[in-house]
């Protein structure tokens, strides 16, 4: 579906241009994709890459977003052999700044991602009620503490206090316009995101 080669990790970017040539509801599975992939940041969903991306076949040629699967919040401890999908072909280092970058490639006005982002950061930021509501125990709380309080979440903090919070307009502005190039439980299952609709057939993007 992307044309990517072996070896190739590919980006969230490529991602959503697959879904703008193949889509079949364009709109609604870009904005579903960053959503997912602010999540990823938020949680350290650090055990992301293609194979936990899938699609499902609504008619011939046309594919929309598989349900959500395989979200798992990486403690810092465990994250040695993880690694995550890259935000964009040109990302060095993730971070909520190059995400909202690139916001409009997935068809979001600075509003509309800013509004996203604070939904999914104040989501994230109830982890520890989530889990004591689970009856988890404090020691495990404790565990997982560095994946749910994290530089990610620092720093959508700083952003959503800002007025603006495009961080380069220009590329922002020329990204909507880009050419296409291209379930597993949770312990805090509680703070995966919804489901959507199931269909007939599936593919893992690789």
């Amino acid at each position: 579906m992307l044309g990517l080669s072996a070896g190739e990790s590919g980006s969230y970017t490529q991602l959503a241009d697959g879904i703008r040539r193949f889509g079949d509801d364009v709109p609604s599975d870009l904005r579903e994709l960053w959503r997912r992939m602010i999540f990823s940041l938020l949680a350290s969903n650090f055990d992301d890459h293609l194979r936990n991306h899938g699609f499902l076949m609504r008619e011939p040629g046309r594919w929309s977003l598989s349900p959500a699967y395989d979200l798992n919040p990486v403690p810092e401890i465990d994250r040695v052999h993880s690694s995550q999908t890259a935000i964009s072909e040109d990302q060095a280092v993730p971070s909520i700044e190059e995400a909202l970058a690139v916001a409009a490639r997935f068809g979001l006005k600075p509003a509309n991602a800013k509004a996203i982002l604070k939904e999914v950061s104040t989501v994230v930021a109830n982890w520890r009620a989530v889990g004591r509501r689970l009856r988890l125990k404090a020691t495990t709380l404790a565990d997982y503490e560095t994946a749910f309080e994290n530089p990610f979440m620092t720093d959508t903090g700083k952003w959503l206090r800002r007025k603006s919070h495009a961080p380069n307009s220009e590329r922002m502005t020329s990204a909507v316009s880009a050419p296409a190039s291209v379930a597993h439980r949770s312990t805090f299952s509680s703070l995966r995101l919804p489901h959507r609709g199931h269909g007939a057939n599936r593919e893992s993007m690789s």
